[in-house]
């Protein structure tokens, strides 16, 4: 048994054909000449330009021959919309999302077996690996480790969630070394049966060093690999009772190291062996598909994308078409999508297909319908700019490749902006996006996997971090540990976890102190759920030495809970404790931040303003939303929609600011306001909340349904889930209201107000 689990050392799989990262387009790039020019200018000349125009902030003069923005993308070749397309999402896609996850909760709801509920929750797993949401697929793994009662299964997901933390990468710390986790400890997963009290115990591992598990260790890992690949070893493992969680685990590892490797491929396919119930076999099929299309080999992928349709998987449609496209059936490919919209409830990635396969104006009509039903689909904004671009409209491409940016931080639309920067020769917007791009995935290569990143980063492109929490912000590249820790506090509201996650292990392997090193282990410990860990970390650093960010995530971590009067209070005397301590601008003004949020829930007006005023002087701009809530409270109307309007005014993703501002303004004008948060970030749910309960009241019950369902059918979200189920029983309609109650209970068993309005439906 203990054989197996070394296998499971993460830091030591050294896949086989490594890949550095998928790009954003695909163009054939204009290749010099013997590798000694571009486009008519010397390999020495296009690398004068480049430093001296990178290295200078103002527009440089254009050269005789060719320009310097021509010097930099002619031997990559410019992006070009007849090369553009959108990747085929790996994850499951149900046609009904809902009812998937209404009648994977009715199972798990009647399951009485521990195993089958452990084997429910992997399943959970597979169909929210979608959304992108860590800390919900986390949920799905701890839930089923701790009911997991087969050995096999223990070792597996213990590996897996320790995986997802990514521990191993903390210097000092191997694969193996339990860190007290209980549900990842290794030693305690070799004990069999269920523990029911095992989601709260904490192991004695990390207390007492001669109960750690201690396990061989294979060398020569890229071997710890061509083993678990082979079929017969895939057999020998059925044998010793590890099969389908085995793979799925070690496939879903490759798969994000690289989706094109021969390992990959290897591990999907002894999946695949592994594969006995239907959502299985949908799901590693369709996966395989995804790898094979990369990979190009159009027929085998087409043959498993076809497989999984026939399992009921309308998604991999998607994939069926794509792999016709490229063997040259263009109309053949149009029609099976046609076919699909007009079968199935339009979906925004229907249309976004076909537009593939469309021409002229059909084609921009499909992306604008596209857009309309899914706002979160990048692959439209890109054409559409890519488009500007060709016409030479560049400010109009930067316009609309914006649009998506500003909700959705994805490298290649951060490349993409860039390439436009520098045909616009602002090459210092473009080195911001480059940093940007590097600090959210530092291998990326750019210019279609031809050029690092870092060798366009010669200068320092900023002196400090910027006073306003957007995407200026993330564009500074470096290991300091304060700045990492920037970083992680300006990354945490854009939904990337992992940059932020990356960030923290960093700056927890360049602490250059004890109490520093607990700090940050204790951050990564309270972004992973495990906040009484993350507790008792900041303890610790403050017993060594009183620092603000000991205080800080103490306290955070403390007010992350409901918070009577007595709670409040030692939350206030530990912010006040933090700002004692040295510190910079950035992380005072959060922390004044947060305390005048405490004190408005405390009742104490008066403080929180100084509060806010405080960080203000120090320009934190978000403390202008603070201040406008204290101004409304104390029936201050105007005040606060002036304050709320200058945060507006300086923040640049200020779609919060707008959605902010609604609560301060007439009807009318806040119906605008959140109108326009929506067009800044379709991700954020409060304006379609809004929206649906203002038609509700006007007892316009249809629309207000169809308000929410617009927006969960791109954005299933619990607390919109709950509003419709609450309407859905308003009106009698008590199946559907069950329906989304059990689907809302899917993503949050413990939603107290669905529970209540789940027992009410059902009585």
């Amino acid at each position: 048994m203990q054989k197996i689990y070394c296998h499971l050392d993460m830091r030591g799989l050294k896949f086989l054909d490594r890949f550095t990262s998928t790009q954003v387009h695909a163009v054939n790039p204009i290749e010099p000449s013997n590798g000694k020019s571009y486009g008519g200018v010397s390999r020495a000349k296009f690398n004068s330009h480049l430093i001296k125009s990178f290295g200078s902030n103002s527009k440089p003069k254009k050269s005789s021959s060719i320009s310097v923005a021509e010097a930099l993308l002619l031997p990559y070749g410019v992006p070009a919309t007849d090369l553009l397309e959108p990747s085929i999402d790996p994850h499951l896609k149900p046609s009904d999302f809902v009812e998937n996850l209404a009648d994977l909760y009715r199972r798990l709801e009647g399951c009485s077996s521990h195993s089958e509920r452990s084997l429910l929750c992997v399943q959970q797993y597979s169909l929210l690996g979608g959304l992108g949401d860590p800390k919900l697929l986390r949920r799905c793994l701890r839930a089923a480790r701790q009911n997991a009662a087969d050995v096999n299964d223990k070792v597996v997901l213990s590996a897996w969630l320790r995986f997802e933390r990514r521990e191993d990468e903390l210097v000092g710390m191997a694969a193996l070394d339990c860190g007290g986790q209980v549900l990842e400890c290794p030693k305690v997963a070799l004990v069999s049966g269920v523990d029911p009290n095992l989601v709260s115990g904490h192991c004695q591992c990390g207390e007492d060093a001669a109960k750690a598990v201690s396990v061989p260790f294979f060398e020569g890992s890229e071997w710890a690999m061509k083993f678990l690949c082979s079929s017969k070893v895939r057999e020998r493992l059925a044998m010793a009772g590890y099969g389908f969680l085995l793979y799925y685990f070690l496939s879903h590892v490759a798969m994000e190291e690289s989706m094109v490797s021969n390992t990959t491929v290897m591990l999907l396919e002894r999946l695949e062996e592994c594969a006995t119930q239907r959502w299985q076999k949908t799901l590693v099929l369709h996966q395989l598909g995804c790898v094979l299309l990369e990979r190009r080999q159009y027929k085998d992928a087409q043959f498993r994308f076809l497989a999984a349709a026939e399992a009921g998987h309308v998604y991999s449609v998607a994939g069926v078409a794509r792999t016709k496209y490229k063997q040259g059936q263009r109309y053949s490919a149009y029609k099976l999508v046609s076919s699909i919209i007009k079968e199935y409830k339009p979906a925004g990635w229907m249309y976004q297909e076909r537009a593939l396969y469309n021409i002229g104006k059909e084609k921009m009509l499909d992306l604008s319908t596209a857009t309309e039903l899914d706002p979160t689909l990048s692959f439209p904004y890109k054409y559409r700019a890519v488009a500007n671009f060709e016409e030479k409209q560049i400010r109009a491409a930067i316009l609309e490749i914006d649009k998506v940016v500003r909700f959705k931080l994805s490298p290649d639309c951060i490349e993409l902006r860039a390439w436009f920067f520098i045909a616009l020769e602002d090459y210092e917007s473009a080195l911001r996006d480059i940093r940007v791009l590097l600090t959210l995935e530092p291998n990326y290569m750019m210019f279609h996997g031809k050029v690092s990143g870092d060798y366009l980063c010669w200068m320092q492109l900023y002196d400090q971090w910027s006073s306003v929490d957007d995407i200026g912000s993330l564009g500074y590249h470096t290991s300091d540990v304060g700045t990492l820790f920037h970083f992680h506090i300006n990354i945490e509201p854009l939904n990337c976890q992992k940059a932020a996650m990356r960030s923290l292990r960093l700056a927890r392997n360049n602490s250059g102190s004890e109490h520093e090193r607990l700090v940050y282990e204790g951050w990564i410990l309270y972004d992973t759920g495990n906040r009484e860990e993350a507790l008792a970390k900041a303890e610790k650093s403050i017993h060594i030495q009183r620092s603000f960010e000991a205080f800080f995530l103490k306290a955070y971590a403390l007010a992350d809970a409901s918070l009577d009067s007595e709670a409040s209070s030692h939350v206030i005397q530990l912010l006040e404790e933090a700002l004692r301590c040295r510190s910079d601008g950035l992380r005072k003004g959060q922390a004044l931040n947060n305390l005048g949020s405490i004190y408005v829930d405390c009742g104490k007006l008066d403080k929180a303003a100084d509060c806010y005023k405080s960080a203000l002087d120090i320009k934190h701009t978000r403390a202008h939303q603070g201040l406008a809530r204290v101004y409304h409270l104390k029936n201050q109307r105007k005040a606060a929609y002036d304050e709320i309007t200058k945060l507006i005014e300086k923040a640049q993703s200020n779609a919060s600011a707008y959605e902010k501002r609604s609560e301060y303004s007439d009807p009318e004008m806040a119906k605008n306001d959140l109108n326009m948060a929506s067009q800044l970030d379709p991700l954020r749910t409060y304006p379609y909340r809004y929206r649906a309960a203002v038609l509700m009241d006007e007892q316009r019950e249809t629309e207000a349904i169809e308000e929410l369902t617009r927006a969960i059918s791109f954005k299933p979200d619990l607390q919109m889930l709950h509003l419709r189920a609450a309407f859905y029983e308003s009106i009698g309609d008590l199946s559907s209201a069950l329906r989304d109650c059990q689907a809302a209970l899917c993503m949050n068993p413990n939603h107290t107000d669905t529970i209540e309005l789940y027992n009410r439906a059902r009585d």
